[in-house]
């Protein structure tokens, strides 16, 4: 979709990194820790019953073999990448300007190139 943007080929050999940069985007990875961090925040401001659904612990056995990822791991491990903390949360400012920083400073410049010989 990238290539089609910008009328590129995959002939024309153009690395998706300079696409990225060209368009001013992020990649995927970054664009959903930034979205789970923001709905994340939303979530602890909340005093409805979305905030009380994430501290419910469902009763029952699990099935067997390793546990698959929650969303709450996921969101824990964006927070240590971005350097947020639960508290930091209750600071609407602070937590949004800290997303966009780490947005901002993802945004691919461009793909170092190589020398051929």
């Amino acid at each position: 979709m990238l290539r089609w943007i910008c009328s590129v080929k995959r002939a024309d050999v153009v690395h998706i990194l300079d696409l990225l940069a060209k368009l001013g985007l992020c990649d995927l990875e970054t664009t959903i820790r930034c979205r789970r961090l923001h709905w994340y925040g939303h979530i602890l401001r909340s005093t409805s019953w979305i905030e009380k659904i994430m501290h419910l612990e469902v009763e029952g056995n699990r099935s067997r073999g390793r546990p698959r990822k929650t969303w709450i791991e996921n969101v824990r491990e964006d927070m240590r990448i971005v350097g947020l903390s639960v508290s930091d949360a209750c600071h609407r400012t602070l937590w949004r300007r800290a997303i966009a920083d780490y947005y901002a400073t993802s945004v691919p410049r461009s793909w170092p190139k190589t020398k051929s010989g």
